[in-house]
């Protein structure tokens, strides 16, 4: 999502790359075991959770607010996240948000709206 068309930041009168960096960065400031990785197509979220399975991991978003926690028992846990959460903003389809875990690493998928993949991209406009 790097270098994001002018049309699309005109638009919304902001650097909407730079914005939703900000927004997941903020929120990361106080997760060290984590990062977002943001391409074309949205962000992902990648946190360290050693030893839980899929059974302890719960993910779920109300109010466009993204809630990760790690419900492992605290004597088997040895680092990672307990709860995090997150503020979609708008760019980001709730519905389509899917998680993976796999050798200790949760990774979350927040995947932007077709509207505003289209909008990124680049809109052509055909001159009469």
């Amino acid at each position: 999502m790097k270098n994001s068309p002018v049309l699309f930041d005109d638009m919304f009168g902001i650097d909407v790359t730079a914005e939703l960096d900000r927004i997941f960065e903020s929120t990361l400031n106080s997760v060290e075991t984590g990062k977002v990785v943001t391409d074309e197509d949205g962000s992902t979220i990648i946190l360290l959770a050693p030893g839980a399975t899929k059974e302890n991991i719960e993910v779920d978003v109300k109010a466009r607010i993204l809630t990760i926690k790690n419900n492992l028992d605290e004597d088997k846990k040895f680092s990672g996240f307990n709860e995090v959460k997150y503020k979609l903003p708008s760019e980001f389809d709730p519905t389509k948000i899917s998680a993976k875990i796999e050798n200790g690493v949760l990774e979350v998928r927040c995947p932007l709206t077709k509207e505003s993949q289209k909008l990124l991209k680049g809109v052509n406009i055909e001159v009469e």
